[in-house]
């Protein structure tokens, strides 16, 4: 096989541009975490804390909320039924599966607030106002897991390299925001993260069996039959 047919069947494959630019954040998360032990890790992300950075993580965390999410998966619903059943299994795969990981497996965790406040009692993390912290559950991020879930699902639907980048972005600002509030490690949005692909891809593959037509057409489009 040439290069150029080689460069061309890889660009080919389903949310390549994510998948790509996903492995080179991964990479530095790997990197930064076999680089420092988890407390050094999350003190140095701490500290370098700005006002603007309070006020963008307090909101864009949302995107990984279940409500907003499902705002998100409802609006998908005036695109197709295809991209609605998808985004909505996405979503419900990876919330399933990280409440089971927390609630069965993990469930000492403790959230970085705990976590310093039982091994180091004498650091104040920087906390951001207005942010209702939790002490338990921590591994894996529930919010990583669903917005990598669902901003993937759609990332496989889609050859737009914009779009797919996009989505990465919407995706990681979650994660990152997890770590800058001190709701998560960074491992536990590493293993969300890795988690709601996981969720996404067989949200996507599952549905990538059905071809029925209904599924192309949007909910006021079936409506008018």
């Amino acid at each position: 096989m040439s290069y150029k047919a080689l460069i061309h069947k890889y660009k080919s494959l389903p949310a390549m541009y994510f998948l790509l630019a996903y492995f080179i954040f991964m990479l530095c998360i790997l990197i930064a975490m076999l680089l420092f032990p988890k407390p050094e890790l999350h003190i140095l992300i701490n500290e370098r804390h700005l006002a603007f950075l309070d006020t963008l993580m307090k909101y864009w965390t949302y995107l990984g909320d279940g409500l907003v999410l499902s705002v998100l998966i409802l609006g998908l619903l005036f695109v197709s039924m295809r991209h609605f059943i998808t985004g909505l299994s996405s979503f419900a795969f990876s919330g399933l599966a990280a409440q089971l990981l927390k609630r069965l497996i993990f469930t000492q965790s403790a959230r970085p607030t705990k976590y310093f406040e039982l091994n180091y009692p004498a650091h104040e993390l920087h906390l951001v106002s207005g942010v209702d912290m939790h002490s338990w559950y921590s591994f894996p991020s529930g919010h990583a897991a669903s917005a990598f879930a669902v901003f993937f699902a759609l990332a496989l639907m889609s050859r737009s390299l914009s779009l797919q980048i996009l989505y990465l972005v919407l995706a990681t600002g979650v994660a990152l925001s997890r770590v800058y509030l001190s709701q998560h490690f960074m491992m536990d949005v590493a293993a969300g993260s890795l988690l709601g692909i996981l969720m996404g891809w067989l949200a996507w593959k599952w549905m990538s069996v059905y071809k029925k037509e209904w599924l192309g057409k949007t909910l006021p489009q079936i409506s008018k039959k």
